[in-house]
């Protein structure tokens, strides 16, 4: 009976939303799909976001595939996530080739910003082939990735890391209440785990 839930609620909205939803405890709103209320998907650990407005039905304020219950109704899950997507609208620089991205230990180069390497092919395979590539005026917006007809869109919020940086990075793998567990300098490592990873600060 569950599988046949999970079934139904992927013809709703795509599951490449629940691989963005964050695990950590003390940001509860980013652990749920959120629907809006003209009907759009919205997923968000704070470092990447998915919108999907490809024409779901209205289910419900939240969802989370893993464990398909609402969340409780007094969340203000993503509040700003309109305020957050405009703005990157607003910055856009230039549209980047998706064949000149390069990808190194782990990460994902675009002109100089960098991201991580698993987001950008989540993000990829949730907007599909004809994805356009924009990106930023400045380091702190975010890359936006949309598909042409505009019905999805995924927001890429780049590492405060330059690319001559990369082999001396130090990351960090935490447990669901923000704890470190260990640091590493190796980020497909770190990420085989399973658990948030962040930049060492």
């Amino acid at each position: 009976m569950f599988n046949n839930f999970k079934g139904l609620l992927k013809m709703f909205y795509s599951c490449e939303l629940d691989k963005v939803t964050s695990r950590l405890m003390n940001r509860p709103a980013l652990q749920y799909v959120y629907q809006d209320t003209d009907g759009k998907y919205i997923a968000s650990d704070g470092m990447i976001m998915l919108i999907d407005d490809s024409g779901g039905g209205q289910l419900s304020l939240c969802w989370r595939l893993q464990m398909p219950v609402p969340a409780p109704t007094d969340l203000k899950p993503l509040a700003d996530w309109k305020i957050v997507y405009n703005l990157a609208k607003e910055n856009v620089r230039r549209l980047w080739q998706l064949d000149r991205i390069k990808y190194t230990a782990g990460l994902a180069q675009i002109d100089n910003f960098l991201i991580k390497e698993s987001y950008f092919k989540i993000a990829l395979n949730f907007i599909g082939n004809d994805s356009r590539l924009l990106i930023p005026s400045r380091a702190n917006n975010a890359i936006l990735l949309e598909s042409r007809d505009k019905k999805k869109a995924a927001l890429l919020q780049p590492l405060n890391l330059k690319p001559g940086d990369i082999k001396t990075t130090d990351w960090d793998v935490l447990d669901d209440f923000g704890n470190i567990l260990f640091t590493t300098k190796n980020l497909l490592e770190a990420e085989s785990f399973g658990f948030t990873v962040k930049l060492h600060k």
